[in-house]
């Protein structure tokens, strides 16, 4: 599994914008319509929307995001990239995933027990791994 950054700093994606109490929102994105036998691929960012905006293909479900910790560091992400379980659940949600027409827009549709999991363990693991 690959994870892609912006950029390599020590908490790459740690943004607090100037006048805001709190960081912005993290994420690993992740797209399922990638073919089986491609490696897995994530990318770490965050949020540029202040508020609760949502680019289209999130809110659609064309791509998939795992909220991650803000102050999340790049020793931790360079880490996770090994997790066989994680890889194991990503390759299993993307296996399952489609797209389809709901009469207005292609959305996807795909076991959403199996995000929230993918979401939760993503999260622990990364806390864990910060610790050590």
């Amino acid at each position: 599994m690959k994870i892609q950054t912006t950029n390599k700093k020590r908490q790459p994606v740690f943004c607090q914008y100037d006048g805001q109490c709190f960081p912005q929102k993290a994420y690993l994105k992740f797209d399922p319509m990638t073919s089986a036998k491609e490696e897995i691929v994530l990318t770490a960012d965050y949020s540029g929307a202040i508020g609760n905006g949502v680019p289209m293909d999130v809110w659609h479900n064309l791509i998939l995001r795992i909220g991650i910790p803000s102050q999340v560091t790049l020793k931790a992400l360079r880490a996770l990239r090994n997790d066989e379980k994680l890889i194991a659940m990503l390759e299993e949600l993307r296996e399952g995933y489609d797209q389809v027409w709901d009469g207005n827009n292609y959305v996807g549709k795909f076991d959403t027990d199996l995000y929230y999991n993918v979401c939760f363990y993503t999260e622990e693991r990364l806390y864990s791994l910060m610790e050590d």
